[in-house]
């Protein structure tokens, strides 16, 4: 099924049917699991610590302020008037979701620790693993992390004070994505595709961004994570719609070449103008008021 280009809201019954289907339609697990790949790209964190999001790190050798567009990209309807996706599939942190780990680069600094050694702790490769495929709940991530500082020689009360104020970092939401993706959803499907914890929905609820998609494919209940291919196939079976169909979002390179391996359309997100190159075809070129975005890079 293809929605048609910049249809009105709440004229076309296919496309609210298609949408309905979505919001329904149940994530099925998908079988086996996948060790996360802990590539830095230039970086000395794992892999797993800048597609989290949760250290707010910058990505070496990725300049920003530039969309990198993959193989099959496409800026322009098609000749049939059509879009050239049917639905997005969209990242999280690093794109929506933006953590404040202040406290915790304060409380590193009276413990006489490097700005930024909790953040590789907290996704080590043996603990990240973990933590997006499911096996860790928040207090059990807080434990092992408040663990492995005090096995470093971090007096334990110190240890748990970092490992919470880590774990419990406030986030906020960069309201210029947040509303081109509402204003997307009125034409296709809006998927989150998300390395995360088994938390996720009430981070999202606290954010206010419960309602933000038609659907959220969470690594942590479908038992695979980016950039397996399976976590993207999972997604556009979700969106009821092939990869070569999908325009997918992502803040790190490997996800985005993951996706265009696979015949999505990826761009590679520094921006909220990226994201609002990539949804020209929907939305038209005319930024709603904000789409700058409030994400200083």
């Amino acid at each position: 099924m293809e929605p048609s280009a910049r249809a009105p809201r709440g004229t076309v019954t296919e496309r609210a049917r298609h949408l309905s289907e979505v919001r329904h339609h149940a994530i099925t697990a998908v079988p086996g699991e996948h060790p996360l790949r802990h590539t830095g790209n230039g970086s000395h964190l794992p892999e797993s610590t800048l597609a989290f999001g949760a250290a707010t790190l910058s990505h070496a050798g990725w300049p920003s302020g530039a969309a990198s567009w993959y193989p099959g990209a496409m800026t322009t309807a098609s000749d049939s008037g059509k879009p050239p996706f049917d639905a997005v599939l969209c990242d999280i942190d690093g794109v929506i979701r933006f953590f404040d780990h202040r406290e915790t680069t304060r409380l590193e600094a009276a413990a006489g620790l490097a700005e930024g050694a909790t953040a590789r702790i907290a996704f080590d490769a043996g603990i990240a693993e973990r933590l997006v495929l499911g096996r860790l709940n928040r207090d059990e991530w807080t434990r092992e992390v408040a663990g492995r500082l005090t096995a470093d020689g971090v007096p334990a009360p110190g240890a748990a004070a970092l490992a919470a104020a880590f774990v419990r970092a406030p986030a906020r939401a960069d309201t210029a994505v947040v509303g081109l993706l509402r204003r997307a959803r009125r034409y296709c499907p809006v998927l989150l595709v998300t390395n995360a914890t088994v938390w996720l929905d009430e981070d999202l609820a606290a954010l206010g961004l419960a309602d933000l998609a038609d659907a959220v494919v969470n690594s942590s209940r479908v038992g695979a994570a980016k950039p397996d291919p399976r976590i993207y196939e999972a997604a556009a079976e979700q969106a009821r719609t092939t990869p070569g169909r999908c325009l997918f979002v992502d803040d790190r390179p490997e996800n985005v070449e993951a996706a265009a391996r696979l015949g999505m359309t990826g761009v590679l997100h520094r921006s909220p103008a990226d994201l609002h190159r990539a949804l020209l075809p929907l939305l038209g070129p005319e930024p709603d008021e904000g789409d700058e975005g409030d994400e200083a890079r």
